[in-house]
């Protein structure tokens, strides 16, 4: 009988409402679950929902969440004996959480689970303390901060476990909440924490030995090494300096046996800032400190803060820019004498030692620890990863002469199995060290929803057909008569050539009897809208409406060769042909032959917003962040959103009066509105009632597929290009009255107005009386006219460039 892993769990109780409680019992609640949070006292739980409304980013995928969350205090535990979920999120103090164990017991229902998402508690020590009808169901079910962000869960068993009632539990976990489930031990800090803290402590020590200032660790350790752009210090101070010290402070008492215990202390200089108050973010001041538009640093050598300077040394620019990837430039890094190159290569080299001697102790193979720092702390690659692509014997030999020299952070022999292996992934999957085999990865159910799921760097790889692999799009196919399409632009904006491959990937599939087409991509994000530095560009050539002549196609040369550090340019052409290029494509989607499903998640901005707005169905990841967002830089939707935005407007209105409902979209579009959320999105329009929101973003392309079978077999076709009404000239009047208020009380400036107004003439189709008939062809055409005029003004132009400096909008 096929397992519906959503369906596992259906009442959740969440014992504990404080920062982490709160925020996991709002993440059941945006996935629809029957959730209760419980505290000691109301006032505890409405404080609770009053902190998260707070919170940046917002724990709740909709304002309107808020209020799906029961409350209920210890005083009255009836409604734990309906739910079948139980997790404790309370202050980490065990005899607190066994007394608490102890007062609900009686009311745990048999088939019932109880978690505990303790950071760093023994898990078996928990379990001991319950009622033996209990045990077997207890476990570690650790969440990491914000959860509804991170997607790792650590999953710690005892000796009790039920093991049935783990892999029920890792099939919900990564299904129906969108998790990567990693097993952990049942070690001090479990694995993401063990390892990512001393990845910390470790830049700190290494700070501090080569003299190293917080900002230019920063400008090292950031997205230059595949970490997060807040790298080190900046995200300490997300964290906070407190919270960061408690989770330090947790380690070095319960792991008095590791040969690295006494690096997990915290320097007495953010001490000294913890005992100021500075904590960071949440104070405004921590390491650093933001005064108007400076951003400053702390300097401990005496004690003030001074202007932050990123700088790094010339020689590691270059090394890293000429290796494309930190994997590639280590042992190049390792060989420079710069301090900070010897700085990165150290830091390396002690993360690597410290887990190839822990891994054992901490994890059941290599993979677990990896995914665990990629999922739990956004590395691009897991230490493991690292080193095998940068050469598994080069990193070992050079650590083991560091060891002998006396240069790293312990003198603690490596491992034997680092010093056997050749590498620790390969096709049969990664390496367990306790066993010394290699566990191919997990043959659980819930996996076989995880189509073409991007893997481990040396795992076997998915063997899907490639149809089409061009310069900027690349076509495969997934079964069924449904092929899957991605692109490879950054941040997977729609370049000129995307606009060109596109339409012959159609064309391939039209020829070879093929059914559906998945837009899905591999990388980071659905697409973030066009591609600004192509519309500059041709701007700048003079191709605002004249398509490229010998004169431009020289001056596009001359360009790319006074330039070289700027990357090179595509085929051009107009920005009048470009924009009847995206409008004839994105009809083509949602009227055409093959049916098309957008698979979103993360940003689908502008042009990508657009794009899914066009397909016949979408299916997106909870975290789906849409906007049609062209007035920020200056323009309006001109890929047919603007028009989709207005037949939306009348095929929903709830009378007879389209104005409410486009009024709403137009604001939306007016003041660049982002979706926090896919069910935000669905709110505001720019997803249908029968578009699918699901948790775990790697399960896209598999419900897409599922989807567009499901289509296909009832009989679907694709919608005819009808005619709509409008709101016309009455609408537009109405519309630039409030414009005008909003422009006389300085809510915007000349050119805002500019561009709203150019928007309103599209959207209300300004050219005609109030419920006048047209069809797509006149709102298109619309979009065209004020879209070329728009980017023919400086101020947009000016916006345009604004924003890829500065990624941020300019208001001038």
């Amino acid at each position: 009988m096929k397992e519906y892993f959503d369906k596992a769990f259906t009442k959740i109780a969440v014992l504990g409402s404080g920062t982490m409680g709160g925020q996991i019992a709002a993440h059941f609640a945006n996935l629809g679950f029957d959730t209760t949070m419980f505290d000691t006292s109301e006032e505890a739980l409405s404080k609770s929902i009053a902190m998260m409304k707070k919170l940046k980013p917002t724990p709740f995928a909709s304002p309107s969440v808020s209020g799906l969350i029961k409350r209920s205090t210890y005083d009255d535990l009836t409604a734990i004996s309906d739910c079948d979920f139980i997790i404790e999120s309370i202050v980490e103090n065990l005899e607190i959480k066994k007394k608490l164990f102890k007062q609900i017991s009686p009311h745990v229902n048999d088939n019932a689970i109880l978690v505990t998402n303790t950071s760093g508690l023994s898990i078996q020590k928990i379990a001991e303390s319950a009622p033996d009808s209990l045990r077997s169901r207890i476990f570690g079910v650790h969440f990491f901060n914000p959860p509804r962000y991170l997607p790792l869960v650590e999953l710690i068993r005892t000796s009790y476990s039920d093991e049935s009632l783990l892999i029920k539990a890792e099939g919900f976990i990564t299904s129906a909440l969108g998790k990567e489930v990693v097993y952990a031990k049942d070690s001090p800090a479990f694995v993401a924490n063990r390892i990512g803290v001393f990845s910390f402590m470790a830049v700190l020590k290494h700070a501090e030995n080569f003299n190293l200032s917080a900002d230019t660790v920063d400008a090292l350790t950031g997205k230059r090494i595949g970490r997060p752009a807040s790298a080190t210090f900046r995200t300490l101070d997300v964290v906070g300096l407190d919270v960061m010290a408690n989770v330090v402070k947790n380690i070095y008492e319960n792991a008095q046996d590791d040969p690295w215990i006494e690096l997990f202390k915290i320097p007495d200089w953010i001490q000294a800032l913890i005992e100021k108050g500075s904590l960071g973010s949440k104070t405004r001041k921590g390491i650093y400190e933001k005064v108007g538009k400076d951003i400053f640093v702390f300097d401990p050598k005496d004690g003030e803060y001074r202007l932050s300077d990123k700088t790094i040394s010339s020689k590691v620019k270059k090394i890293i820019k000429d290796s494309k990837t930190i994997e590639n430039a280590l042992l190049e890094l390792s060989k420079c004498e710069d301090p900070q190159a010897q700085f990165l290569w150290s830091v390396h080299r002690d993360v690597f030692h410290y887990t190839a001697y822990h891994l054992e102790h901490v994890a059941e193979t290599a993979r677990c620890v990896d995914l665990a720092l990629k999922s739990g702390f956004a590395w691009q690659k897991g230490i493991f990863e690292q080193v095998q692509m940068t050469g598994w014997s080069e990193v070992r030999e050079l650590l083991n002469q560091d060891i002998k020299d006396g240069k790293t952070l312990s003198n603690q022999a490596l491992p034997a199995w680092v010093m056997e292996q050749a590498f620790v992934y390969s096709d049969e999957g990664a390496f367990n060290p306790n066993n010394s085999h290699f566990i191919p990865r997990s043959s659980h159910p819930v996996y076989e929803r995880q189509l073409n799921k991007a893997v481990l760097s040396g795992e076997r790889k998915s063997q899907l057909e490639v149809l089409k692999d061009g310069e900027s799009t690349k076509l495969i196919d997934i079964g069924n008569g449904v092929a899957s399409v991605s692109f490879k632009t950054k941040m997977n904006v729609l370049s000129s050539s995307v606009l060109t491959e596109l339409p012959e990937c159609l064309d391939y599939l039209e020829s070879n009897g093929f059914h559906a087409l998945v837009i899905r991509q591999e990388q980071e994000h659905f697409c973030a809208g066009a591609n600004l530095y192509e519309v500059i560009s041709a701007i700048k050539l003079g191709l605002l409406e004249k398509d490229p002549g010998l004169t431009s196609k020289a001056k596009k040369k001359a360009f790319e060769v006074m330039h070289p550090e700027l990357p090179k340019l595509g085929k051009l052409y107009s920005i009048k042909k470009t924009i009847r290029m995206l409008q004839d494509l994105l009809m083509r989607l949602k009227h055409g032959k093959i049916l098309t499903i957008a698979a979103v998640d993360g940003l689908a901005l502008g042009g990508g917003c657009e794009l899914l707005l066009h397909c016949n169905r979408v299916v997106a990841s909870m975290n789906s962040f849409i906007g049609l967002v062209e007035v920020g830089i200056g323009g309006i939707p001109a890929g047919c959103g603007s028009k989709e935005m207005a037949l939306r407007a009348y095929l929903n209105k709830e009378s007879d009066d389209i104005f409410p409902l486009l009024s709403k979209h137009f604001e939306q579009i007016a003041m660049a509105k982002v979706s926090a959320s896919a069910l935000e999105a669905k709110e505001m329009g720019y997803l249908k009632n029968e578009d699918v929101i699901i948790a775990n973003p790697h399960e896209l392309l598999y419900v897409a597929k599922q989807q567009a079978l499901a289509m296909l077999e009832s009989g679907f076709r694709s919608p005819l290009d009808d005619t709509f009404k409008v709101v016309g000239k009455a609408g537009y009047a109405n519309i630039m009255a409030q414009v005008a208020n909003l422009f006389e009380g300085n809510f915007m400036s000349e050119h805002d107005k500019y561009c709203i107004s150019s928007l309103a003439k599209v959207m209300t189709g300004s050219l005609v009386e109030e419920n006048t008939v047209v069809n797509s062809k006149m709102l298109l055409d619309l979009e065209q006219k004020y879209f070329v005029e728009l980017l023919g003004t400086q101020k947009t132009q000016d916006r345009i460039e604004f924003m890829l400096r500065n990624s941020k909008p300019l208001r001038n």
